[in-house]
């Protein structure tokens, strides 16, 4: 009777522990880095954790960025590397490009930039040369730029697309062609 008894109990404990094995769970932290099927996170306790987020439920996911924070659904163990089966993203507050941005004017003094405001409108600040009207930001790395050049009685209409390298509360880097890049601080 103790054998069947030991026996049973030992089964007892196996089916909660594969019961327990099957439960989801969930860990938190923020975005470290990031690739199409993986992510780094570093939770509360300055653990990282890597996470396969191949076969993982994203819906309502939109877009994964570093310093972003996640939260990881998986079962089984909490290890170095989980795999998740769902992902929920809260996007990190991100810096706004709305502003004046400002740069030294090269052998003069002074300050010249442009005037990003809400709604797509942007102004020159110092340049009567080149007459900013509007702006675009169709993904995280473009800006695009609409202007007018005002020479010795011509006019032309443009479009800058400039890729955003930087954009910080008080920095904004951007390049123009494959090496022409224009610094900016935000205008105080």
């Amino acid at each position: 009777m103790k054998k069947l008894s030991c026996y049973l109990f030992l089964l007892g404990v196996l089916c909660i522990s594969a019961c327990t094995e099957k439960l989801e769970k969930s860990v938190k932290g923020v975005i470290d880095d990031a690739t199409k099927n993986t992510m780094v996170i570093i939770t509360d306790q300055h653990n990282k954790i890597s996470v396969s987020t191949t076969d993982a439920d994203k819906t309502g996911v939109n877009g994964i960025l570093i310093g972003d924070t996640a939260t990881i659904f998986y079962t089984g163990k909490l290890a170095e590397i989980v795999k998740a089966t769902k992902i929920e993203i809260t996007p990190a507050k991100r810096p706004t490009i709305v502003g004046s941005w400002v740069q030294p004017i090269p052998g003069i003094g002074g300050e010249q930039g442009i005037k990003i405001e809400e709604g797509g409108k942007a102004l020159s600040i110092n340049m009567a040369t080149l007459v900013y009207e509007t702006w675009q930001q169709p993904d995280d790395e473009t800006l695009i730029l609409s202007a007018k050049s005002i020479g010795n009685k011509v006019t032309s209409d443009f479009n800058d697309t400039l890729k955003l390298v930087k954009l910080t509360n008080d920095s904004l880097v951007l390049l123009k062609g494959e090496n022409f890049m224009l610094r900016y601080s935000r205008q105080k």
